[in-house]
């Protein structure tokens, strides 16, 4: 209920930029199920994509509830909704207490990876779920013993996690080492399946391995130069940056300012304080210390494996992070199992941490969530002005730099957008990035049928009066916790509509 209060699924706002620029003109034209999905699965293929289960759930949810943005927001929320309760269920079997298994729950779905999870159209949470339910199964076989159905759920949820998101592929043994060998109480001591079993257990997985490399092998066949997946490289390694990676796998919030204010962050200090508590307490019982520093190991294994991939890439989106923060929320949930264990006040000392670690975290989420709606509908408002306006040739948006704007959209997809959003492409003009210093230049001209567009932004605002387009964002300042309102603007110099 907290998640939901937070986040907000039924406040009405519009269609995030990404994705959906790509995929509601294509979702439109489609005339059933089958045909949405081979349409989306033939626009990623020249990316070197293969996400097919992803974009059976797009098309069912497209199929469901059509261009209704609150619908595709409900959706979103049921599947982060779905995906906490499995991460609680499965707290529970590997032995953690209740209240672990409810507060990790809540602070894994309100995590800046998870709070991405319910925003915007991605593979991640259907990967996560899978993962989790390869867990789940293997613990159940263990307990109950192995049936040929088992062995085959457990393949198809590998394939499926591959083919939601193959870069979570690597999380595959993580969650069979769970799932397979941990016994609560006890450690990884479980007996290994029966030799017929682990024969068949085995070929079902290396099936699943060689179908999904025929079917990545494929697409990246058919990938265009310089597509999206083939961007992951060694030789685009930087191992600077597998640090600030696993900071961001590992720890609830993270803010792009750096890795030492996210570590300041109370909802962070408290995660590292009840971490390190939990070690400590692990530490000073002899018998079970093995157990779970092989416990631990395996966990932290998950953002350690996130930060190695994703140092394969250029770039990083938070939600990117989401299946791999798993592992931070089972660090989390076994401290919090162990203070609990320890007596009233160990149990203490868990409530205590453990509700600044959501407290915060929900505060960060709630700013995180209301940026991510407040840049959809600035960027609505703005195709919506444009449109509306004199007709123009061009329109020159303002980049000073990568990662400088604070309205991270650029000109050609503003316009794909617009297209998407059913404004009529004679509408909008040819909109082009261009950096301060020519901007600059060619304000010394009449514009003629020129316009410019700039955010908040180093090149500071346009020297003449604008159209300004505004979307405002309310949150909770994490210091004072005073009520506070961020302010998303853009100013459109437009011949027609300067202002003397």
């Amino acid at each position: 209920m907290l998640a939901l209060c937070v986040i907000r699924p039924w406040v009405v706002g519009a269609f995030p930029v990404w994705d959906f620029m790509d995929m509601l003109p294509l979702l439109d034209r489609a005339t059933s199920l089958p045909d949405a999905v081979a349409a989306l699965a033939e626009l990623t293929r020249a990316d070197g994509r293969a996400n097919y289960l992803t974009y059976l759930q797009v098309a069912t949810t497209w199929t469901l509830v059509g261009e209704v943005p609150v619908g595709w927001q409900w959706q979103r929320a049921i599947l982060m909704l779905i995906l906490g309760s499995t991460l609680a269920w499965t707290v529970l079997r590997l032995g953690g207490t209740a209240f672990a298994a409810g507060a990790v729950a809540l602070m894994f779905v309100l995590t800046v990876p998870g709070t991405e999870g319910w925003l915007f159209l991605v593979g991640e949470p259907l990967a996560a779920l899978l993962l989790l339910g390869i867990v789940l199964m293997g613990q159940r076989a263990t307990r109950i013993g192995w049936t040929t159905a088992t062995i085959t759920t457990i393949a198809l949820f590998a394939l499926g996690v591959m083919l939601a998101k193959e870069a979570v592929g690597v999380l595959i043994p993580v969650a069979l080492v769970l799932g397979l060998l941990w016994c609560p109480g006890r450690g990884f001591h479980r007996p290994l399946p029966s030799p017929p079993h682990r024969v068949r257990l085995f070929v079902a997985l290396a099936t699943v391995l060689l179908v999904e490399l025929v079917v990545l092998g494929s697409a990246l066949g058919d990938a265009s130069p310089g597509a999206y997946a083939t961007a992951f490289r060694p030789d685009a390694t930087s191992l600077s940056r597998v640090p600030v990676l696993l900071q961001a796998m590992l720890l609830p919030v993270r803010f792009a300012t750096g890795p030492t204010s996210s570590l300041l962050y109370p909802a962070n200090l408290a995660w590292l304080a009840l971490a390190m508590l939990g070690i400590g307490r692990v530490w000073r019982a002899p018998s079970a210390r093995w157990r779970h520093t092989h416990l631990v190991a395996v966990l932290i294994a998950a953002p350690v494996l996130g930060a190695m991939v994703y140092a394969l890439w250029p770039r990083y989106a938070a939600f990117y992070g989401l299946p791999f923060s798993l592992g931070s929320a089972g660090l989390l949930a076994g401290a919090l199992s162990l203070l609990q264990r320890q007596g009233r006040l160990g149990t203490i000392i868990a409530v205590l941490g453990g509700g600044i670690v959501l407290g915060y975290t929900a505060i960060a989420s709630h700013r995180t969530a209301g940026e991510r709606r407040a840049f959809a509908d600035l960027a609505l408002a703005t195709v919506r002005v444009l449109a509306d306006s004199p007709p123009l040739d061009t329109l020159l948006v303002v980049k000073p730099s990568p990662g400088a704007n604070r309205w991270p959209v650029s000109g050609p997809e503003l316009r794909q957008y617009g297209i998407a959003m059913h404004v009529a492409p004679k509408h909008l003009p040819v909109m082009l990035d261009v950096p301060c210093d020519l901007v600059a230049q060619r304000l010394a001209r009449p514009l003629d049928r020129l316009g410019i567009l700039n955010d908040q932004n180093s090149c500071g605002p346009l020297p003449s009066a604008t159209v300004r387009v505004v979307a405002t964002a309310p949150y909770r300042d994490w210091w004072t916790l005073a009520p506070a309102v961020d302010t998303l603007a853009i100013q459109l110099l437009l011949p027609g509509h300067v202002q003397p």
